[in-house]
């Protein structure tokens, strides 16, 4: 009878933990062997901040936080990063010419109306599956 209710205890802590909503998520279409970005919103809807720290996919050989970043002259930069902070109660936007998740040596052409999976590993939450659609332009409100 104890177990029950530590293990009832335990599920009912996981909707606070559970917080993280996905927004516009997409993929640019892509050949094999090239890169990749995926981008998206990511909303926190607890009272806790929540790192990404990583993602797995399939269709791509690597993948990676990543900061784009301008530089002197307008040149871009690109660098790794270990994590990204979604602050309590708000959200963040993952987009090519920011933060965002990068696939490097993608596996199969990403083309236009395929949905890819991908897990998104977190620190302080839940691991999510998703499925992530490749198109051709970045979605707007009516696509959403």
């Amino acid at each position: 009878m104890r177990l029950v209710y530590v293990m009832a205890c335990l599920f009912a802590a996981l909707p606070a933990f559970a917080g993280v909503e996905l927004r516009g998520a997409w993929l640019k279409p892509s050949t094999h062997g090239l890169s990749g970005v995926i981008s998206m919103d990511l909303l926190n809807t607890t009272d806790e901040d929540i790192e990404l720290v990583g993602a797995e996919i399939s269709a791509s050989r690597r993948i990676f936080l990543q900061q784009t970043e301008l530089g002197a002259f307008g040149r871009r930069s690109l660098r790794p990063v270990s994590h990204i902070k979604i602050p309590a109660q708000s959200f963040v936007t993952l987009e090519e010419n920011g933060l965002h998740i990068m696939l490097q040596g993608v596996k199969d052409a990403l083309m236009v109306g395929v949905e890819v999976p991908v897990t998104l590993l977190f620190k302080n939450a839940p691991a999510q599956i998703v499925r992530i659609p490749v198109l051709g332009r970045a979605p707007d409100e009516r696509d959403m």
